[in-house]
C-alpha cells in the first residue's frame, strides 16, 4: 500500500495549527487506507505496522475526529476521519479521501502526458496512451456482475451499517441498481460517491433510509456535490425544482422566439 502526500497538507490548518501528532497519524492513515478510504484496523495494528508510538497515534486519532470550522473541506464539519461504525471504538473512514485520490490521479495523468510528449519530441518509440480497462466479471448470487458493481455494493453496505446500524437487504434489484450506478460514474469514483450519499441528511434520503434507487436517480448531482465537498440541502433542491418549473412554463415562448430569430437571420 502507498499514498502520495501533498504539499497542501502542510499549508492547511492540520499542518499550521497541529497538533503534529494529528498530521503524522493522518499521513499514516492515507497510506494504510483501502481504495474506499477506510482504515479498518485498531490503533494497535496501526502501531505495529508503522512503529509509531501508541500515545502519538491515540492523540492523533482524537484530534482527527474533532470538527474543524477552518478546514478547507466542510463536509462532516471539517472532521478528517469518522468512525466506520458507532458500535466499536476502532475503524475509521477518511472523509476527504476522494479528493486526495482525484488530485493524485490528475497529477499522475499530467506527469504521464508530459513524459509522453517529451519522448515523442525526442523521437523515441512510445506506446499509446492506455485505454480504460474492461471491467472483469465475478460470480455471485447465481449471476455474473461487474466487479465495479460489487465494489459499489461493498461501499454501500459498509456505509449503510454505519449510518443505520443494520445491514441493507441484498437481492437481484439491489445488485442491478449497484451495477447501473457503477456504469453511470467513473469506476474509481462510484464507491466513494455512494458513501457520500449515505452521509447526506437531505429529508428525502433520510425518509427513504438512503434507498439505492435515489442514489441512482441523483448520481450526477451527488458526484458534483462530492467533488465540491458539499452536501445538497432541501432548500437548494426546492429552488432547483422551482427554476426547472419556471423554465418549462416559458419554454414554448423561448423556442418560438429562437425560431423567429433564426428565420430573420436566414432572410438577411
Amino acid at each position: 500500500m502507498f499514498a502520495k502526500l501533498f504539499q497542501s497538507m502542510y499549508d492547511g490548518t492540520l499542518g499550521t495549527r497541529g497538533p503534529w501528532e494529528a498530521l503524522v497519524t493522518f499521513q499514516q492513515m492515507l497510506i494504510l487506507a483501502d481504495r474506499f478510504g477506510d482504515v479498518d484496523m485498531t490503533i494497535e495494528v496501526i502501531q505495529r505496522r508503522t512503529q509509531i508510538p501508541l500515545e502519538i497515534l491515540t492523540r492523533g486519532v482524537e484530534e482527527l475526529l474533532k470538527p474543524d470550522p477552518d478546514s478547507r473541506d466542510t463536509s462532516e464539519r471539517g472532521r478528517r476521519i469518522v468512525p466506520l461504525e458507532d458500535s466499536r471504538s476502532w475503524g475509521w473512514h477518511i472523509v476527504n479521501y476522494g479528493r486526495y485520490s482525484q488530485i493524485r490521479s490528475a497529477e499522475e495523468r499530467r506527469e504521464y502526458k508530459a513524459n509522453w510528449y517529451r519522448e515523442q519530441k525526442a523521437g523515441k518509440t512510445t506506446t499509446q496512451e492506455p485505454k480504460p480497462a474492461t471491467p472483469t466479471k465475478e460470480k455471485g448470487n447465481g449471476e455474473d456482475k461487474e466487479v465495479s458493481g460489487a465494489a459499489v455494493w461493498v461501499a454501500y453496505e459498509t456505509a449503510y451499517r454505519a449510518r443505520w446500524g443494520v445491514a441493507p437487504a441484498r437481492n437481484a434489484k439491489t445488485n442491478a441498481l449497484c451495477k447501473r450506478f457503477a456504469g453511470t460514474l467513473p469506476a474509481a469514483e462510484a464507491p466513494l460517491v455512494i458513501r457520500f450519499f449515505l452521509q447526506s441528511n437531505r429529508g428525502l434520503y433520510v425518509a427513504a433510509k438512503h434507498d439505492l434507487a435515489l442514489a441512482l436517480r441523483d448520481a450526477q448531482a451527488l458526484r458534483t456535490e462530492w467533488m465540491r465537498g458539499e452536501h445538497g440541502t432541501d432548500a437548494g433542491a426546492r429552488q432547483g425544482d422551482r427554476t426547472a418549473a419556471r423554465y418549462e412554463a416559458f419554454r414554448p415562448m423561448i423556442e418560438e422566439a429562437n425560431q423567429r430569430e433564426g428565420g430573420e437571420n436566414g432572410k438577411g
